[in-house]
């Protein structure tokens, strides 16, 4: 795992993963040391084909539909693309989700985890 020490040590970021599963959830989480665990977010995959961002522990922030779902047992690439003021999700080269940043703080940096 990976985990920013400041809150904001890496404002602007890409994170790129290759993810296989088939079962259970897959969680790319964006967390800070100095920070209390509510301030975390997710961009979470799960065995439909639907993309989420929330709020660790809280609300959904974003929600995007995939093509088709990616526990296929196949790898798939998963970039994360944290901007000024946006964070981008590809897919497989595909962009799936834009979120604009708004009154939610920006995000540190991604770690990745599995939850089954």
């Amino acid at each position: 795992f990976f985990m920013a020490y400041e809150s904001d040590g890496f404002k602007q970021f890409d994170y790129d993963i290759d993810v296989k599963y088939q079962h259970g959830l897959v969680n790319l989480f964006v967390a800070a040391e100095r920070e209390e665990p509510g301030r975390a977010y997710s961009v979470q995959f799960a065995d439909n084909d639907t993309v989420r961002l929330f709020r660790f522990g809280g609300e959904t922030i974003a929600e995007a539909h995939l093509d088709k779902a990616i526990n296929d047992g196949q790898y798939h690439h998963v970039k994360v693309v944290n901007g000024k003021d946006t964070m981008t999700v590809y897919v497989d080269g595909k962009e799936v989700m834009l979120w604009i940043i708004t009154s939610i703080k920006p995000m540190s940096v991604l770690v990745f985890g599995m939850e089954q």
